[in-house]
């Protein structure tokens, strides 16, 4: 969804810059390098060919940074890394939209 903002600003504005990405995930991290290339029976192909095509629309650098998923699972100490703290929050936000999709469905 970013690169979608991303893409909008740089047509619209006519701006460009860098960014820099912060997942927990590093095969959807991966996606993010410019040689990244899609295999074939890789899953959810739709998706992966649009992000892929979306990050090489914009002219914005881009850096992926990993990190580390579940660190408030992991010790009693909070995190301090603001990105470990933004990853807390989003999994937190991410699992009350799985229950209250659930009850929907």
């Amino acid at each position: 969804m970013i690169l979608a903002w991303v893409a909008a600003a740089e047509e619209i504005y006519g701006v460009s810059g860098s960014l820099e990405i912060g997942c927990d995930n590093r095969p959807a991290l991966q996606m993010l390098d410019d040689s990244f290339v899609i295999k074939p029976g890789h899953s959810d192909k739709d998706l992966v060919r649009d992000v892929v095509a979306l990050r090489k629309k914009i002219s914005s650098r881009v850096y992926a940074r990993h990190v580390g998923g579940h660190q408030d699972e992991l010790s009693n100490d909070a995190p301090t890394c603001s990105w470990a703290i933004q990853n807390i929050r989003l999994d937190g936000m991410a699992k009350k939209h799985q229950a209250a999709v659930k009850k929907v469905l």
